[in-house]
């Protein structure tokens, strides 16, 4: 009996699709090893407006042979408003069709699917506002209710309730977007709110987030200005009653609008409450009628990324008292804002001030950061206070709180009169996404590496991929595709790649350049590279590319060739000789200066991310069927390769340009070194790192393909020790620093001098090396097919035991070892319908459980290693190392 978990657009029950031929996924879960999906057979039904509906069947795929585990639906078109569902069944080897039983259904809702199906109207304000507006309006049910259904837009963000209970736990919704080409809409289900046949109340407020980013107050931080417009919002409601009526519910010029407590927000600069203007509890505030606004320039779409929520709560470590005030240590750098719970008089002011690092006078220093930044409550009628900043968030560790006085040191404020703080709580903010991964092993350090990557993955992972949680807040392109391997170990993050690929396809100028950032909301003037350059732009090439190895679905590559083959004849336009010459190069990587690029020719990086571009879309043409392309993209690769080590190899040194770690890395992951000297270019690229004593040198750019080019060509060693040095700038040194979140530059975290954002994932790609590396996970970077996995651990002599999980689009894969004396014992498992080739160090015959292992799984040899061909399921060897 098989059991299975069902997905839509990879997600569990959606509500509001908006793909008018979605993806229906399925992974089965058995015990049974080697399980193999011959065929499966997929039933779509409609089901009107709910579930106890009778359901209507609309399309039957049919008995489909293969072992593919997802599907687009192929019926009938789908209906705005309407739920659906699905059930698959599989068949695995050997059986037959009717006798194998469905699964449970999987239900959806779809959002609204066609522009003119709008019929809510935009409201916001015009001209310059004191405080930012509260929407409302008064709705009577007064009959049963069956479904409610709402749809809603808010420019930058909005936060809604009905009857003063905040709807749904999300946070600065919609997600970020080029609101000239695409504005998001978020869908609910208020049926429970609306359930008492009453009077209720709808509110809705909003705020300017990067819709509209100004200097506004003085002195407050803000990075660039630019304005979308102004704040607005539409709202539609459409709700069933039991009796079969129906009513819409849209905004329009019967709305009131009153100032609201939000005094002052800025995504940039922090935020002000003024609760004496939240009028109740006795205030009065002035309403009147709300005015229509024009709408956006954007298309209205469903939002694609999974919605940010409040993921983790920390309390403060240590709390000490500064001379301005009291300063609250939460141990940990991460992004987010705080939530206070305090008691004072009408007109009292608690100021909180965020930081990541301390000044000289041990309180926060936002000098690299951005500066002023902090969040400003002021106290109303009511003595007690639970507030928290609703449209803003930053990136700290500490925060400095003036006005108030903690409650356990309120016996020695020396008659101060200052309001009480009960409580502050740390709030970090990511998206809501599944884990799908994690590593840790007997060596400390390893651990503790691991963990600083992944707190600076999350701290920077929103509706886009920030650089830093602070001082920029930009989508920077490189991040998606340098770390993209390490971030799909970690997280499920299809759909958030999927939001960032329609950035980059928003961002795509007319001449096929895609930018450095996107959403591309500032254009830099004072250097090309920080709006062209082939390192970041190719995300629009390497990101799906990636996807696809993670997930198994062309409709990604189709999607986005388009795209891609637009920056590709983009960058071949930019090429002398073959070779291009523009951009950052390897960013922030580690020479005799200040970093930024400095060990590597800028046209070595340009040109072998170019030739990575180019081989990739020989592949992707090949696969898409586009033959006429694959030949295209082939010679045009054998001409650049050509070219580029005309220009830039010695064979007599082996060295590509200067020789750096990077030049030598790329050159091999590019494929350009010829196969008689590939030797000797891995030789000087360990030669190199070893000379320096085992530390990095390359940068942002660089380094990925250090760790891929060492881990693919067996040399796992030297990456073991490179990961062990902590006397020099590079991980291990960050660790002992202090670190708490991977810092922006290798040395940035340096205790007499830290500089730099203390909080970004930009060097983050050892933790690609632990699954791919230690683990010997081979997936997303290698070519591989997604139901075939390639495992080849490394078992270091000084570690005592390692372990590592993966989720797969089929199940979970982990493999874990330990030493007992001088022999391994490794046990590694197989999610259902994948195999596996498990590479391992030993010939066959060296196995000592080696005879129960020959009926179940192939052996064989090669050199002094052995290859394991096997099936799903959990196996275990044992072995002397």
């Amino acid at each position: 009996m098989l059991e299975y978990q069902l997905s839509i657009e990879n997600q569990t029950s959606p509500l509001g699709l908006d793909v008018p031929k979605p993806m229906l996924s399925w992974k089965v879960i058995t015990k049974e090893k080697n399980w193999i999906q011959e065929a499966y057979q997929i039933e779509v039904y409609f089901c009107g407006n709910g579930k106890e509906e009778e359901q209507v069947l609309i399309w039957d795929s049919g008995n489909c042979c293969g072992s593919q585990m997802s599907a687009s639906y192929q019926g009938t078109e789908l209906l705005s408003g309407m739920e659906y569902c699905f059930r698959v069944r599989s068949f695995g080897k050997g059986l037959g069709g009717t006798e194998v039983p469905y699964s449970k259904p999987s239900f959806w809702r779809m959002g609204i699917l066609r522009q003119e199906e709008w019929k809510a109207k935009w409201l916001g304000v015009s001209g310059d506002v004191v405080s930012n507006p509260v929407y409302e309006k008064k709705i009577s049910i007064k009959k049963p209710v069956k479904s409610a259904i709402v749809y809603v837009c808010g420019l930058g963000h909005y936060e809604w309730s009905i009857d003063c209970k905040k709807i749904g736990d999300a946070v600065l919704q919609p997600g970020w977007t080029d609101y000239r080409q695409t504005c998001f809409y978020n869908t609910y289900d208020v049926t429970k709110e609306l359930s008492i046949q009453s009077d209720h109340k709808i509110k809705i407020c909003l705020g300017d987030g990067m819709y509209h980013t100004t200097a506004g107050q003085k002195g407050r931080y803000v990075y660039f200005e630019r304005s979308f417009g102004r704040m607005k919002f539409l709202l539609q409601m459409d709700i069933l009653y039991q009796d079969g009526g129906k009513e819409q519910i849209i905004s329009d010029e019967s709305w009131i609008q009153r100032p609201g407590p939000i005094t002052f927000s800025s995504i940039y600069g922090g935020e002000d409450y003024d609760a004496g203007l939240e009028g109740e509890n006795g205030g009065e505030i002035k309403s009147f009628p709300a005015e229509v606004s024009a709408a956006p320039q954007g298309k209205l779409t469903a939002q694609k990324n999974p919605p940010l929520k409040v993921m983790e709560r920390l309390k403060a470590v240590d709390v000490k008292k500064t001379d301005s005030g009291y300063l609250y240590d939460f141990g940990q750098n991460f992004s987010g804002f705080v939530r206070m719970t305090a008691s004072g008089d009408p007109g009292q002011e608690i100021i909180m001030i965020p930081g990541e690092i301390l000044n000289k006078y041990g309180e926060p220093d936002q000098s690299v950061t951005g500066k002023d930044y902090y969040w400003k409550y002021t106290f109303g009628n009511k003595r007690e206070a639970v507030w928290e900043p609703r449209f803003t968030y930053y990136g700290f560790r500490y925060v400095l709180v003036k006005g108030a006085v903690p409650i356990n040191d309120m016996k020695i404020q020396d008659g101060s009169n200052g309001a009480c703080l009960l409580d502050l709580e740390g709030e970090f903010i990511y998206p809501d996404v599944k884990p799908t991964g994690n590593f840790s092993c007997s060596i400390q350090l390893f651990n503790q590496i691991h963990h600083i990557i992944r707190q600076a993955m999350l701290s920077n992972m929103k509706s886009v991929l920030t650089d830093c949680p602070h001082r920029e807040k930009f989508g920077w392109l490189e991040e998606s595709h340098l770390i993209g391997p390490a971030l799909l170990f970690n997280y499920d993050l299809k759909n958030l790649y999927n939001k960032i690929l329609g950035d980059i396809r928003d961002a795509q100028r007319e001449n096929g350049l895609v930018p450095d950032i996107a959403p591309e909301y500032i254009t830099f003037g004072y250097h090309e590279g920080y709006v062209d350059s082939p390192e970041w732009g190719s995300a629009a090439i390497l990101v799906p590319w990636y996807l696809y190895h993670k997930y198994g679905e062309k409709r990604i590559l189709e999607e986005s060739y388009d795209t891609a083959a637009r920056y590709i004849t983009y960058l071949t336009g930019k090429t002398h000789h073959d070779v291009l010459h523009h951009g950052l190069g390897d960013w922030c990587d580690l020479g005799v200066r200040a970093p930024f690029t400095q060990n590597t020719p800028v046209p070595v990086t340009a040109t072998c991310m170019y030739g990575i571009d180019l081989r990739i879309m020989e592949q992707i043409s090949k696969i898409l069927g586009k033959q006429q392309q694959e030949k295209y993209y082939e010679n045009l690769y054998k001409q650049v390769k050509r070219e580029f080590n005309l220009q830039f190899f010695d064979n007599q040194t082996g060295h590509y340009a200067t020789g750096s770690q990077t030049a030598q890395a790329m050159a091999l992951m590019a494929g350009f070194a010829e196969e008689y000297y590939e030797e000797k270019v891995l030789e000087e690229l360990v030669l190199n790192i070893r000379a320096n004593q085992n530390g990095t040198t390359a940068g942002d750019v660089g380094h990925p393909y250090v760790l891929a080019a060492l881990t693919r060509y067996g040399r796992s060693d030297v990456v073991y020790d490179m990961m062990r040095v902590t006397d020099r700038p590079g991980y291990g040194y960050q660790v002992q620093c202090g670190a708490t979140a991977l810092a922006e530059e290798w040395d940035g975290p340096d205790p007499q001098h830290p500089h730099g954002s203390q909080n970004h994932f930009m060097l983050g790609s050892a933790d690609e090396w632990f699954y791919t590396g230690l683990g010997g996970i081979g997936l997303v970077r290698e070519e591989t097919q997604i139901f075939r996995i390639k495992i080849q651990p490394y078992f270091p002599k000084d570690m005592e035991w390692m372990q590592v999980w993966h989720e797969h689009p089929y199940g979970k894969i982990e493999v874990s070892w330990k030493r007992i004396n001088t022999e391994i014992e490794l046990s590694i498992t197989l999610p259902p319908n994948t195999t596996g080739e498990i590479n391992l160090p030993v010939l066959s015959k060296d196995l000592i459980n080696r005879k129960s292992l020959v009926n179940e799984v192939k052996l064989e040899d090669y050199g002094q290693n052995c290859k394991i061909y096997a099936g799903s399921g959990t196996w275990r060897f044992f072995f002397t190392n």
